[in-house]
């Protein structure tokens, strides 16, 4: 496996905070819906992240679905896993350049980097 990790940390373009869900408040991860049939919104947790943020290019935004293609969309080099909601947890959003993006997708690039790259979604 090769190892570029010093590498995407090396074109960091800043540290950026990302919020994370941790825990919901009344009823747990698998229902977020409280006993009065209110949503419950998670609590949440602060990190602060180095990482190099790009524009996308128009071939990129093809891979992303139809709803999500008309918006702003950046992509996030990491070396800190970002999640974008498809295992069931919240997904992540990023404070980056004034603005807070949603992360969409994430892709782990483990033998041949050990890093992850992410599209995230203008909010």
């Amino acid at each position: 496996m090769m190892d570029l990790s010093s590498t995407v940390l090396g074109f960091a373009t800043g540290t950026y905070t990302v919020t994370r869900a941790t825990a919901r408040l009344k009823t747990g991860p698998q229902n977020p819906y409280g006993r009065d049939g209110r949503y419950d919104s998670p609590t949440t947790t602060a990190i602060q992240v180095r990482a190099c943020v790009q524009p996308v290019t128009g071939r990129e935004l093809e891979h992303l679905p139809e709803g999500l293609r008309t918006k702003e969309v950046i992509r996030i080099f990491s070396t800190v896993a970002l999640y974008s909601g498809a295992d069931g947890q919240e997904p992540d959003t990023v404070l980056a350049n004034g603005v807070t993006w949603e992360v969409a997708t994430v892709k782990r690039w483990n033998e041949l980097g050990n890093y992850w790259e992410s599209l995230a979604v203008k909010l």
